[in-house]
């Protein structure tokens, strides 16, 4: 953790401060528009008034503050003199120029001054910025750090766990979320009579073609809007995921040792062909909590994308974040499916089960 974004969690959490940034964005343009009848084309959100915004306590306490506080600060300040601490440099939170990330939500543009709707299709666009601001899930991660004793090593100790995976996780967005920020999802795909995940239309049959492994490329995780399958965000999602990727690019690079190249498409996380066999991998993020929902949704995938791809032969294999507490999934998965497994003990090293440690060797990624 680098040593001043340690001391700004730690002076913001004493402070009494809980901001999520990019939903606060999104609750200023529903207040302007819905409160102020202000037109999506005239928002203009100043770096300096959402600076302020983040630093004034009637507003930066909740990680969804009140429309009508937002629009009464907000006029407030266009109307009277910046206060006394804006202008001193008194502040609470730092102000950091990162907003070029903002533009890679598709939701804002930027100009010298600040940010505004991005104005390619307003209604499109407004439809996600109000499922954003209604959102309701928060990290709380740091909850018990705030009023303690020893700030610092909490946050520490918080940075260090897999909270911060949990929170990222998109697959842990309720799914009405998640049909509207996709546009095509609703509650007839989840349906069990109907097509499997990442099923195409009729018009497109064909699997996505394979490519070479993109190494620690950004992995978007927000629709392209030309997708038409229907799953394909929640993949893209659960690529984004920085430890899903840690450990992709992990895996690719130790493969890439002794194989020409190693494969990727929209939906496979990594194919090698090693010595005329096919492995297919499924790299999965987990804990304690979710690895059960986790394999069983790598089951589900793997199967599916061995069928589609065409390789019926390929042997199929889940990289794991953690081992699973329980004996019986590695029994169940290795015996009864066929499917090999490991997971990482470190930054940098794999372990598995005995039965299947000799065909993991020989393929590179163990010792």
């Amino acid at each position: 953790m680098q040593a001043n974004a340690q001391a700004d969690t730690v002076r913001e959490i004493s402070n009494g401060i809980r901001v999520n940034p990019l939903r606060l964005l999104c609750r200023i343009v529903v207040a302007l528009h819905e409160i102020k009848s202000k037109a999506l084309s005239e928002i203009h959100i100043s770096y300096r008034h959402l600076f302020m915004l983040v630093n004034d306590d009637r507003v930066n306490t909740s990680f969804s503050p009140d429309k009508d506080v937002l629009v009464n600060v907000l006029d407030e300040y266009a109307n009277n003199a910046p206060p006394t601490w804006a202008l001193t440099q008194n502040y609470l939170t730092n102000f950091k120029r990162n907003f070029h990330i903002l533009e890679r939500t598709g939701l804002f543009s930027r100009d010298r001054n600040g940010l505004v709707v991005r104005p390619n299709n307003f209604e499109k666009v407004y439809s996600y910025i109000v499922a954003i601001s209604e959102m309701t899930i928060n990290f709380h991660g740091f909850d018990d750090c705030y009023g303690s004793d020893n700030i610092a090593d909490r946050v520490n100790a918080v940075v260090s766990s897999p909270a911060w995976g949990v929170y990222f996780d998109a697959l842990t967005l309720p799914m009405q979320t998640l049909a509207k920020l996709s546009d095509e999802i609703d509650d007839t795909d989840i349906v069990l009579t109907d097509s499997p995940i990442g099923t195409i239309p009729p018009a497109i049959q064909d699997f996505p073609l394979l490519r070479s492994f993109q190494s620690n490329q950004p992995r978007a995780f927000v629709s392209s809007g030309d997708s038409i399958d229907p799953f394909e965000t929640i993949i893209r999602r659960e690529k984004a995921n920085r430890e899903h990727a840690r450990i992709l690019n992990m895996l690719a690079a130790s493969l890439r040792l002794r194989y020409d190249d190693v494969f990727e498409n929209t939906f496979i996380d990594l194919l090698v062909n090693a010595n005329e066999q096919s492995f297919i991998f499924e790299v999965k993020s987990n804990n304690n909590k979710n690895v059960l929902s986790q394999i069983r949704k790598a089951i589900a995938q793997l199967y599916e994308y061995r069928y589609r791809s065409k390789i019926p032969q390929a042997i199929l294999c889940i990289v794991l974040q953690q081992k699973p507490p329980q004996d019986w999934v590695i029994d169940y998965l290795l015996n009864d499916r066929e499917i090999l497994i490991c997971w990482l003990v470190d930054d940098v090293r794999l372990e598995c089960p005995t039965q299947c440690h000799a065909t993991l060797a020989q393929l590179g990624i163990l010792e």
